[in-house]
């Protein structure tokens, strides 16, 4: 943001006083004052200059150099596709490899604490 109002300060010729607060924007008083005299009373803004800087300078909008890879409709890869454990290493229950488990957070449907049973 700062660097934005420091462009359009740039083209309104307007100097900006140094000061140790990098985000702060400080404003030489007598530069404003001698810009608006000679505009009777006006800032003059070059738009078109700015227009120029702002497509040269903005990577807003800028398309990346790397490589897009579109993937498929059903999302990303699912934990069974991607995930393999080592043999001897997994502390699963025959239960819950099974996947007949009821257990965990929430407790399973229905009954005692949590869930969304009724």
């Amino acid at each position: 943001m700062r660097k934005r109002v420091q462009a359009q300060l740039q083209f309104m010729h307007i100097e900006e006083q140094e000061n140790e607060n990098k985000g702060r924007v400080h404003i030489l008083p007598q530069s404003l004052i001698e810009q608006a005299e000679a505009n009777d009373g006006r800032l003059q803004f070059d738009a078109e200059s700015y227009q120029c800087f702002k497509a040269e300078h903005t990577t807003a909008h800028a398309r990346p150099n790397v490589e897009q890879i579109r993937r498929p409709r059903e999302g990303a890869a699912r934990k069974e596709e991607t995930f393999i454990v080592p043999p001897g290493t997994d502390t699963r229950s025959d239960a819950e490899r099974a996947g007949t488990w009821r257990g965990g957070r929430g407790g399973g449907r229905g009954g005692g604490r949590g869930g969304r049973g009724g």
